[in-house]
């Protein structure tokens, strides 16, 4: 699975068709606390997360290449994502990841690869 699609990196860099990876998927859970009243911290709730890595390239000849990480793109507004999750989900989380992609409002002209 991969995608293409435009956007603008951090530091202003306009990238056309830019060929898009998840590299990894996760699934993280948080707890909150909250102080009680002899100032001791108790877990409140738990809420869980799925976290995706993304890699980004020119083009696919450039993710092909033998040595693929020199030719990776530094994008801060898009490297690691974190949407919400539901654990009872059977969804597979990779497909998952893909479909929040697919929406970011950092990408525009997104196809599938």
């Amino acid at each position: 699975m991969a995608i293409t699609a435009n956007m603008t990196t951090h530091n202003g860099r306009e990238l056309t068709n830019a060929y898009c990876v998840i590299k990894s998927v996760r699934v993280k859970k948080f707890d909150t606390h909250e102080e009680n009243s002899d100032e001791v911290m108790e877990k409140k709730e738990s809420f869980w997360k799925l976290l995706y890595e993304i890699e980004i390239y020119e083009n696919k000849d450039k993710r092909d290449h033998f040595d693929s990480n020199m030719f990776k793109i530094k994008n801060n507004h898009l490297d690691m994502q974190k949407i919400d999750f539901d654990i009872s989900s059977s969804s597979n989380l990779y497909s998952l990841a893909y479909e929040n992609l697919k929406m970011n409002d950092h990408l525009s002209n997104v196809k599938d690869a």
